[in-house]
């Protein structure tokens, strides 16, 4: 009895033991699946390493303001402004990778074996703007183009960040019905781009230029609501802008002088009309009063005795 106990309990702990190297083998196995398949950590390697398979978007992102954006941080900046115009900037050190905004600063650093192997993952909407463009993100997620999910590589180029299409026929290729509308009828004929209502003038009279800061950067305001200046910016000029850069008379300020100038001419027909009729009256009477005398004095001169 004593025997077969003793047997019965070397079997479970073979077995156990056998099912605990599997396990164990099994982790092991997963590990080291997972340390392979994350490969060597990713390191930055410059735009030209994306250049040599990316040429296209390597020469857009050269003519780009995130191509240049180091250039826009004046000398005495806070050294704050470098996270968002350089390429993995280090704010203890105070070093980056990089200057500027290169392909790594939206791309993430290079992964050894792309594209082979691996990919290099970034998303697509509008989360990748945010952490830079964080003030323009805030209104644009407040806009009917956000709650319609139109993102911003929707208007603008991810590499070059110009806009697809000429603003004007930008804005048209979604909004078609919109130029059927009296107001927008109106300055469509008249050749009025979309951004000079809806991207307003700034002193300085350039289209787009009314700027909200963007933690550091300056961008046009997304929130695309004409405020009541850009209205009384080109009426209370009396020209308004063209789609040349160049100006004619306000169509409204003229029509307001026309109607001022009749409304003056009508003022100074009634007033002399007011005279004309007193100085007829005036005339009247006295011819009407000579008139009685005349026939007075010719009664009296035939004798007839005068009566009125």
């Amino acid at each position: 009895m004593t025997n077969r106990c003793h047997s019965q309990r070397s079997r479970t702990f073979a077995h156990g033991l056998v099912i605990g190297c599997i396990l164990a083998l099994v982790v092991l196995m997963a590990f080291s699946s997972a340390a392979l398949a994350q490969g060597p950590a990713p390191t930055y390697k410059g735009p030209d390493q994306c250049a040599a398979c990316h040429s296209a978007e390597a020469r857009a992102w050269q003519n780009s303001t995130h191509a240049k954006a180091t250039s826009a941080v004046p000398p005495d900046a806070d050294r704050a402004c470098l996270r968002c115009h350089t390429t993995a900037f280090d704010a203890e050190e105070g070093t980056c990778a990089y200057k500027d905004v290169e392909c790594e600063a939206c791309h993430g650093p290079y992964v050894e074996g792309h594209p082979r192997s691996t990919v290099m993952k970034l998303p697509a909407d509008s989360t990748a703007c945010q952490e830079c463009h964080a003030k323009t993100y805030e209104q644009w997620q407040a806009t009917p183009h956000a709650a319609l999910n139109v993102q911003c590589i929707g208007c603008h180029d991810a590499h070059s960040q110009s806009l697809r299409l000429p603003a004007d026929q930008l804005c048209t290729s979604c909004h078609r019905a919109k130029l059927d509308s009296f107001p927008h009828s109106e300055h469509n004929s008249l050749g009025i781009e979309c951004t000079v209502c809806h991207v307003p003038l700034d002193h300085s009279g350039q289209a787009g230029a009314v700027l909200a800061s963007t933690g550091g950067g300056n961008a046009p305001n997304h929130t695309f609501a004409p405020p009541a200046e850009a209205c009384v910016g080109c009426h209370a000029q009396g020209t308004v802008p063209m789609t040349a850069g160049e100006t004619q008379p306000d169509p409204a300020k003229v029509l307001a002088d026309q109607l001022e100038a009749a409304e003056r001419e009508n003022t100074s027909l009634r007033n002399l009309a007011i005279v004309t009729l007193g100085v007829g009256l005036g005339i009247g009477g006295v011819l009407g009063v000579v008139a009685i005398l005349l026939i007075g004095y010719i009664a009296q001169r035939r004798g007839k005795p005068w009566t009125i």
